[in-house]
């Protein structure tokens, strides 16, 4: 199907579609940045991997989809 329009794809297919996905936050673990959606028992899921090391990428502990326990730490 083949759709004209000024308008973005985003605001007339994905419109409302925010509300159904889970903020992400954006953590540091040791030296990996990562992007997570916290889960009701006080675990997190991660999401994406946000790292330069491409290494981290390698190791099956950050794979999205897993779940860790995630406590954060304030200055």
């Amino acid at each position: 199907m083949t759709h004209y329009s000024i308008v973005p794809a985003e605001e007339l297919f994905y419109a409302g579609w925010e509300s159904a996905i889970h903020p992400l936050q954006e953590v540091t673990i040791g030296s990996v940045t990562m992007q997570v959606s916290a889960l009701p028992d006080g675990r997190v899921r991660i999401e994406r991997l946000i790292s330069g090391n491409p290494y981290d990428y390698l190791n099956p502990a950050y794979m999205p989809g897993n779940t860790i326990r995630f406590e954060p730490k304030f200055d």
